[in-house]
């Protein structure tokens, strides 16, 4: 073999090894280039699936703080509510008590205590001994109230004590062994209709 065939022999390899390498080279970069697309699509699924978890919590976190100030809201709407309501009942139970204080201008204002007093006297166990006390103003209506009753109930065992109670109007009774005690004074009468007040209240507001 002359050196002319074995250069073109050796031509002829080279070209097979680059032909063949380049093949290799084209199927390497096919394989990458397929390799590259599936670890994007699978990268941008597992991107997708991360925002709309990320979504998903932003909108729940978004719907339990609406919750919450809805709550919120109604809890400060209820207790604004009866904030009002107590206000309401307090000013018309104060309003009441300064009325059933202006009685004391009626001609017939002995006769209302002696009737509250009577009332009082109910919730006291028969034939005890009684007394009770009238506000300072009050006071000198005691005795004729005694001799008044006594004219009407001589079997009412009541006697009067001088000493003025702190009370606006109206009057304390108690029996004289102490085991027994009414406050029939104006506050407490106004208060003891501080239910029918509210509950009349609930009706308008």
């Amino acid at each position: 073999m002359n050196k002319e065939e074995n250069n073109q022999k050796l031509s002829d390899l080279k070209d097979l090894v680059l032909s063949k390498a380049e093949a290799e080279r084209g199927y390497a970069l096919s394989n990458a280039r397929k390799d590259s697309g599936e670890w994007l699509k699978a990268e941008n699924s597992r991107l997708e699936q991360l925002i709309e978890g990320i979504l998903m919590e932003s909108k729940k976190r978004a719907e339990d703080i609406r919750r919450r100030e809805i709550v919120t809201a109604e809890r400060e709407r209820e207790r604004e509510r009866l904030r009002l309501q107590n206000s309401l009942i307090a000013e018309a139970v104060e309003i009441l008590e300064n009325e059933l204080v202006k009685l004391r201008e009626r001609e017939n204002y002995p006769a209302l205590l002696a009737g509250v007093l009577l009332e009082s006297a109910q919730s006291v166990p028969e034939g005890r001994d009684l007394t009770f006390r009238l506000s300072e103003r009050d006071s000198s209506l005691g005795d004729e109230m005694v001799h008044n009753l006594q004219m009407k109930k001589p079997d009412l065992k009541i006697s009067f004590d001088k000493e003025p109670a702190p009370i606006l109007g109206g009057l304390w009774l108690r029996s004289k062994d102490g085991k027994w005690q009414v406050n029939a004074d104006w506050h407490v009468k106004a208060s003891e209709m501080a239910d029918e007040i509210a509950e009349r209240l609930l009706k308008v507001l």
